[in-house]
């Protein structure tokens, strides 16, 4: 996903850039706003099959019986900084959407949540494990 989002924002900076004014993806942001939006929404693109692969799965976020992934019904791509001239600066984000869900309370680091439907054991909650609580 790093590399093909890098790519894919060397690529789209172009349209922007032709004067190459800017290094920085803040630089061009801060310069040109509609670029905020537009750009971040053409380099998503790059990273479409890496979350076909998924298949609607969280990955790393699985109930406490380590069997199920969370599910999610939209993804957010999210192109945190970049520069055109050193790679490491690459920074992006992936969030997802999941549906509602109400929070029953934490026992220990778990976080218990009620799901609207059913599970295919025919229960409402799940155990879903959670840092820092």
């Amino acid at each position: 996903m790093f590399q093909d989002s890098y790519q894919e924002f060397l690529i789209q900076i172009q349209t922007y850039n032709q004067e190459n004014q800017f290094t920085t993806w803040q630089q061009l942001r801060t310069a040109i706003p509609k670029s905020d939006v537009t750009l971040q929404y053409k380099v998503g693109f790059a990273i479409g099959l890496y979350v076909r692969q998924l298949r609607g799965k969280i990955p790393g976020l699985w109930d406490s019986m380590d069997k199920t992934n969370l599910a999610f019904a939209e993804h957010r791509f999210e192109l945190l900084d970049s520069d055109i001239t050193d790679p490491s600066a690459h920074r992006a984000a992936l969030s997802y959407l999941t549906e509602p869900f109400k929070p029953l309370g934490t026992v220990g680091t778990f976080l218990m949540l009620q799901a609207d439907e059913l599970t295919p054991l025919g229960r409402n909650a799940a155990w879903v494990g959670v840092l820092g609580v």
